[in-house]
């Protein structure tokens, strides 16, 4: 039975969009309908989108016909409860379609997950998160272990994640720590670093030895390895991860699984023109 990964929770940065002159009310209105959506909110009524918003049931309205007619969000004949539409896998699909970087990684990560017997991941930094744009499985039949359940698109908190723990240590000083200071580092488990001095210390540590591990910080019982991923300016873009239950990871199998990932993802980032290490 697959493991769902918990999601984090995405918080706006409402102050900043409200200082924008050029913003445009009712496009703003329609993306923050749109943002709604998540896992575990998958549909939606009319009247739990204007509570959300705080907005009336009659000014969204026109909002969501219009989200509607464009394809953008569907609605269940029955509950006439709001889904996102089929245009986002279109979209989707042109957007990962054009990272250069999740075209090379596909068949790397592919080739690492059959060979290790457990689920990879590339993914993206985005301020505190980290999303997933590439996830391999190996096939269950041969692998009948615990698969995670983390579909292209899932974001996690990057403080207490190895592919966030690897993204945050590339950040120059002074953009980290505008992060640190616009975020609340959550306790998910009892191994999760929460004091934010700490976490600079550990991430100091992660830069210099080219890796990140998170052990049971994101989800108890599950242990990750990180390594980032460089283009040809040797600039950090991404990062690849391997996930296994931690009472399948000795200390054998632990630096197995490391030097297959930094390895896999050097291979990566010459391929995308970066120095050789």
């Amino acid at each position: 039975m697959a493991k769902q990964i918990p999601m984090s929770v995405k918080k706006k940065d409402k102050s900043s969009r409200g200082k924008n002159r050029y913003l445009i009310n009712s496009i703003a209105k329609a993306l923050s309908i749109l943002d709604l959506f998540d896992f575990g909110k998958e549909q939606l009524s009319a009247s739990h989108i204007a509570t959300e918003l705080n907005l009336n049931r009659s000014s969204i309205y026109p909002i969501l016909c219009t989200l509607r007619e464009f394809g953008y969000l569907q609605k269940n004949k029955l509950s006439k409860k709001y889904r996102l539409g089929l245009k986002f896998i279109e979209k989707g699909e042109v957007v990962i379609g054009h990272l250069e970087v999740a075209k090379i990684a596909e068949s790397y990560l592919y080739e690492l997950a059959h060979s290790l017997g457990e689920s990879v991941y590339l993914a993206v930094l985005e301020k505190m998160d980290v999303i997933h744009i590439v996830c391999k499985h190996p096939i269950p039949q041969t692998f009948p272990h615990l698969m995670v359940n983390s579909p292209i698109g899932t974001r996690a908190p990057a403080h207490c994640t190895a592919l966030g723990k690897v993204l945050l240590a590339s950040l120059a000083q002074k953009k980290l720590d505008e992060l640190l200071g616009q975020t609340e580092l959550n306790l998910l488990t009892e191994n999760t670093i929460t004091d934010k001095k700490l976490l600079k210390e550990h991430l100091a540590r992660v830069y210099k030895q080219g890796f990140a591990i998170d052990n049971e910080e994101f989800v108890a019982g599950g242990v990750c390895v990180a390594a980032p991923v460089m283009n040809h300016t040797g600039e950090v873009i991404a990062a690849i991860s391997v996930f296994a239950p931690a009472a399948r990871v000795s200390p054998e199998r632990l630096k197995e699984l490391t030097k297959k990932i930094k390895c896999t993802a050097d291979r990566i980032s010459h391929d995308l023109g970066a120095a050789d290490n």
